[in-house]
């Protein structure tokens, strides 16, 4: 029989029910068994869990899914023979909670590689869903929200999730994952390993501008903020682009350009790669316009290998 082990109040006033009671993990953040096992975002103690076990120096991916849909960790590990934590997951946890995820885990003579999706420039504002599931494996996640989201994942917390946990709770079906948008898909370096041979993106998709007049001055203080925090870690931080499908993008090739040279002028850190070697082909692309097939991957690796060991 199940049994209504514990509600608690966490920070933030948050109300989480937990089924299976309270247990500590191997960093030792006590925190409720989640209703969510098991889901796309449940990947994120994966990488957590991964980016604090290795002590030697390592490369830290830190961007949203075009980076966990984009690279092969292992061939960037075997090409330039550092461990690799790939921490790319959802573009709609904005860059603020990636960068604060990644801080905690940046140490002397890491790399830092940083390629966020174009729409992340333009808005602070989350995805108050994405952010609210990862809340579900740790009490340490808590801290990478930014202050300004609260109010808003207060209020869409008990509406939506709140309700989802609850039926979870009260249903005896064991809920099973299997899609390519699973905790499953990932290994354990942070990639989605699920075979993707080919394109199939529906018919319609969002549009993607990339345009500096839409770049939110906060959000590139921000960064520079993480990046002068990396640098004095003794660490070294890059920014590279998105892999992007060319046949999305609604802007001009002036526009494309000139959003590279603003951001290259704007944010304290050395671009390593050419924008436009990072818009690719249709046929190499998945189902969104940021999530690459088994071949794209490829060659995003092959082309991110290349632009980091020039910096060395």
């Amino acid at each position: 029989m199940r049994k209504y082990d514990e509600i608690y109040i966490e920070r933030q006033c948050f109300i989480h029910i937990d089924t299976s009671g309270v247990y500590r993990n191997d960093f030792g953040n006590t925190r409720a068994a989640p209703q969510f096992g098991g889901e796309y975002m449940a990947a994120i103690e994966k990488k957590y869990q991964w980016l604090h076990s290795i002590e030697e120096p390592k490369i830290i991916l830190v961007g949203g899914s075009n980076l966990a849909f984009g690279i092969d960790s292992k061939e960037l590990e075997n090409i330039l023979e550092m461990p690799v934590v790939n921490l790319g997951l959802h573009a709609g946890l904005k860059q603020h909670y990636m960068l604060e995820m990644a801080k905690a885990g940046v140490k002397a003579d890491d790399i830092v590689i940083v390629g966020f999706e174009y729409e992340t420039f333009y808005d602070k504002k989350s995805n108050a869903l994405c952010v609210l599931e990862t809340l579900e494996y740790g009490k340490q996640y808590y801290a990478y929200v930014e202050k300004a989201n609260w109010f808003e994942l207060v209020f869409t917390y008990f509406p939506t999730l709140g309700l989802e946990k609850l039926r979870r709770y009260a249903g005896d079906q064991e809920i099973q994952y299997y899609s390519v948008y699973a905790e499953s898909s990932f290994n354990q370096l942070g990639d989605i390993s699920y075979l993707r041979e080919k394109n199939v993106q529906g018919e319609t998709l969002p549009d993607v501008a990339i345009n500096s007049t839409l770049v939110d001055e906060s959000i590139i203080n921000n960064l520079n903020e993480f990046i002068s925090y990396v640098k004095e870690q003794g660490a070294q931080i890059y920014f590279t682009w998105p892999s992007c499908d060319e046949k999305i993008i609604v802007s001009s090739q002036n526009e494309i350009d000139s959003f590279a040279v603003f951001l290259e002028e704007q944010v304290n850190a050395t671009f390593i790669s050419d924008i436009n070697e990072y818009i690719l082909s249709n046929e190499l692309f998945f189902d969104t316009a940021y999530h690459l097939n088994d071949k794209g991957v490829d060659i995003r690796t092959e082309k991110l290998a290349a632009d980091i060991e020039r910096t060395r």
